[in-house]
């Protein structure tokens, strides 16, 4: 690097500092406030209903590998998750919860209807509810049906 390109270089970071210290002003690259990071602390619970599930939601016969578990990110949400494998189909399942949803005062938002992904999103009160279903092929060429229910409720401010 030769004489000019360091005296233009040092003449720019004076530059810099110098306005900072005279205007008091943040430089563009400066974040005016650092974005807080919220890590979630998970509890696993295996078969176990976490507290608080709603007890509408019994599991569909047949589900095996059942595992539910605890997402909890302090003063901002928790979600209560449940998920399971069945040999049912994936419509099967989605008819399913769409019927506990509609019998029990859920008010369904989304519906996502592909060929091995499927969604339910649904609304209660302070209560959101997700549904995710999945077709899963095995390398032997067996399918099974994976599901997943998230009930999330966001902590009042």
């Amino acid at each position: 690097m030769n004489y000019k390109s360091l005296s233009s270089i040092l003449g720019v970071v004076i530059f810099a500092l110098l306005w900072t210290v005279l205007f008091g002003a943040k430089l563009p690259f400066q974040s005016q406030k650092p974005t807080p990071i919220h890590t979630p602390e998970i509890k696993i619970l295996g078969q176990q209903t976490p507290d608080g599930f709603p007890t509408e939601f019994v599991l569909p016969k047949g589900a095996s590998q059942v595992s539910n578990y605890i997402t909890t990110i302090s003063g901002i949400r928790t979600d209560l998750n449940q998920q399971f494998a069945t040999d049912q189909s994936a419509g099967a399942i989605v008819e399913y919860y769409q019927k506990i949803f509609s019998t029990n005062g859920w008010q369904t938002q989304t519906l996502v209807d592909e060929a091995k992904n499927k969604v339910i999103t649904a609304v209660r009160g302070d209560l959101n509810a997700g549904l995710f279903v999945s077709i899963v092929s095995g390398s032997d060429g067996s399918s099974q049906t994976q599901a997943r229910l998230s009930i999330s409720r966001t902590e009042k401010k």
